[in-house]
């Protein structure tokens, strides 16, 4: 009785029988699953090797939608001792991989996955791999030394090593051309913070020189209006102490004619017997002037004589007799101010007596 050695029938075939296709694409198109899959031809040498030529059919069976090609359905047939054995499956129709060429070889790999052939295949995870700019693999995959048979291991393992010494000096090339960049960006990026900092340093500097600059035209503004004001106050009271001097002027005329009528002034003089003699020195000695008096006295003068008209005689008499005229006037320009006081008195009087 024939035996099938099944292990062999598992096993993992050559490097060199396995060829690879594209699986999922990434976003941008620079790398896709590297798929590894082994050919028709490759199924049937192992059938051959292991079970014997003679030991081993494949029948296909069309499969139709309506009159539409849909798949193929190959039955993979092993006789096992006195028996045959039939595994089966199925692969679709499609124009992408070689028609129908394409359709019955992948119905024969399917089916003979059913019997273990080719199936560790299906446990490799598939890397993803760079691809070039035709839209292929960049560099031929390989698979790692547990999916290659026993003699073909310690040379897989010989080549990964220096495939990852080799991937190990790219890493650090990559790692080194990142920092190089990364530095080369701080710097920039510094020479931009750099620029920047510069640039408000300017417009702070051009803000502060047009703040003071409007701060010296506002001081030399208010300097000048104050420099007008002060002419206009200083022309102002040139004017008052002018109308002063001639006020003074005028009163010191009537009073040069009001001194022949003072020996008749008995009324008046026991109304203000206690100035009486003061008054008729300050009458000798005449009315300020502004030779022996201060301009601001010969104003307060000039206003206590327009009051002499219109406040009680009493009233004023009292006020220039007090403290604070005395404090702010000087003696002459006080007795001086008593004494047009007493004309005023005067005067009023003999008006009153020739009108009765």
């Amino acid at each position: 009785m024939n035996k099938i050695d099944f292990a062999a029938l598992r096993a993992p075939f050559s490097a060199t029988d396995i060829s690879w296709k594209k699986g999922l694409v990434n976003h941008d198109a620079h790398q896709a699953q590297a798929l590894p899959y082994i050919n028709a031809r490759a199924v049937q040498e192992r059938l051959d090797t292991v079970v014997g030529p003679e030991r081993w059919s494949e029948t296909f069976t069309e499969v139709h939608a309506g009159d539409k090609l849909v798949a193929a359905r190959c039955t993979l047939s092993i006789q096992v001792g006195e028996e045959w054995v039939r595994k089966e499956d199925a692969a679709p129709f499609t124009t992408a991989d070689l028609g129908l060429k394409g359709m019955y070889s992948d119905a024969l790999k399917r089916a003979a996955v059913h019997w273990g052939i080719g199936r560790y295949l299906y446990a490799f995870t598939a890397p993803y791999v760079d691809l070039n700019e035709a839209g292929n693999f960049d560099k031929q995959p390989t698979l790692p030394a547990d999916f290659l048979p026993d003699s073909e291991k310690e040379s897989a393992l010989s080549l990964l090593e220096a495939s990852s010494a080799e991937e190990l000096l790219k890493v650090k090339a990559i790692e080194a051309a990142a920092q190089a960049a990364k530095v080369t960006a701080n710097a920039e990026q510094a020479k931009i913070a750099e620029a920047e900092r510069l640039k408000m340093a300017k417009e702070a500097a051009e803000t502060i020189a047009k703040e003071l600059a409007e701060a010296d035209a506002a001081s030399l503004k208010a300097a000048k209006e104050e420099s007008i004001a002060k002419a206009a106050k200083a022309s102002a009271d040139k004017v008052k102490l002018d109308e002063a001097r001639a006020l003074l002027k005028a009163e010191e005329e009537a009073q040069t004619n009001a001194i022949a009528q003072a020996a008749a002034a008995s009324v008046t003089e026991a109304a203000l017997a206690p100035s009486t003699e003061s008054n008729a020195t300050s009458v000798l000695d005449g009315p300020p002037s502004a030779d022996n008096t201060s301009p601001t006295e010969l104003l307060l003068v000039t206003e206590m004589l327009g009051k002499i008209k219109t406040m009680s005689p009493k009233l004023l008499e009292s006020y220039l007799n007090g403290a604070k005229a005395k404090e702010k006037l000087s003696e002459h320009s006080r007795l001086y101010l008593l004494n047009q006081l007493a004309l005023s008195v005067q005067t009023a009087a003999t008006n009153s007596a020739k009108a009765a």
